[in-house]
């Protein structure tokens, strides 16, 4: 008699409906905790020789998760990968991930063939940069699959090689304001519960090339450019000064389509689209005085500086797109608004 595993083996096998594989896969990947070598062994062979084809690398990503570090007895499955154009993107990850250093001459013959999509080249070099602690990938997009064919640093990438693969020291984490993890005040044990709400999520997907869910010591030049331009509450003043939201990209249910919290970098450039335009000519109907400190998929939110008292300010939302903005208040000030956050 057959195991459940078989069974779903057999099914998922079996099957040429795209739904239907996708719930045998839900269920095997279930089993992981007691079955994960079975369970790589069986979508190993399924990237491999699966009848529905696009599925194959859909369950890449999945498959490199179950592998562990080092464990290049699993390398059979992405060494194949490479040998098809189509697989290659997720093959070059999983092949570093099995075999580390002994991957590089591999993964380092895609980056200069240019028979293979510039999304994969961009991929080797991208994961090569990760592994080596070599900053190939610097002031490029977190994803390979952005970049263009004038990003691809192959002549970089090849002198590295000739050089023996030396090991880099990668990227520094970005500057935290101490005050994060000693807390003394309501805005520090605020902004703090905030910093560990956003580590979880840097726990989960971070890429240092370009950091993401950081708060941060600002840059002051651009923090005075910012002065310059606004009367800010002093709240907010130093929620920039020391806690400068660096690509900060908030989900949940109060921000289904994700919040996007502006930090020095991105404030003035924040503004486009409701105060202001491309060419910084004001946009008739937004009230002057309202300063856009984020938005959740361009509905923004927005610090009302006319009613500020010096140390805090009210913030409003609108719903973009009804014709003409209609403000909410939602939060009486700085801290409520981040206690939302939370």
């Amino acid at each position: 008699m057959k195991t459940e595993l078989e069974n779903l083996k057999d099914k998922l096998f079996a099957t040429e409906d795209g739904s239907i594989f996708w719930k045998l896969t839900v269920k095997l990947i279930k089993k992981k905790k007691k079955d994960r070598k079975d369970i790589i062994e069986i979508l190993g062979e399924y990237v491999k020789s699966g009848n529905i084809f696009h599925m194959r690398s859909f369950i890449l990503p999945d498959l490199i998760e179950l592998v562990n570090e080092g464990e290049g007895n699993y390398s059979w499955v992405f060494d194949y990968c490479l040998t098809d154009k189509d697989l290659a993107y997720w093959g070059i990850e999983g092949l570093l991930k099995t075999e580390g250093l002994k991957a590089y001459g591999t993964i380092l013959s895609l980056v200069d063939n240019i028979n293979f999509k510039v999304e994969v080249r961009a991929k080797a070099i991208k994961q090569l940069a990760i592994y080596s602690g070599q900053k190939f990938d610097r002031n490029l997009s977190s994803d390979p699959g952005h970049w263009k064919l004038t990003d691809l640093r192959v002549a970089e990438v090849i002198e590295w090689a000739n050089q023996g693969f030396p090991q880099g020291e990668g990227y520094k984490e970005p500057q935290r304001h101490p005050s994060l993890d000693n807390p003394s005040d309501e805005l520090e044990i605020i902004v703090s519960a905030l910093d560990k709400k956003l580590a979880k999520q840097r726990k989960d997907n971070q890429d240092l090339a370009s950091p993401t869910n950081w708060l941060t010591e600002c840059n002051t030049e651009e923090l005075n450019i910012i002065l310059d331009r606004w009367v800010l509450p002093s709240l907010y003043s130093r929620f920039l000064r020391y806690y400068s939201p660096l690509n900060v990209f908030i989900e949940g249910r109060k921000f289904l389509d994700g919040l996007e919290l502006f930090g020095v970098s991105e404030l003035i450039h924040g503004q486009i689209g409701y105060s202001y335009d491309e060419k910084e000519e004001a946009i008739p109907g937004w009230p002057t005085n309202f300063l856009v400190l984020g938005n959740d998929n361009a509905d923004p939110f927005c610090l009302d500086l006319s009613k500020s008292n010096g140390e805090d300010a009210p913030i409003v939302k609108a719903i973009h797109g009804e014709g003409e903005w209609k403000f909410k208040k939602y939060a009486p000030g700085l801290k409520e608004f981040l206690q939302k956050i939370i």
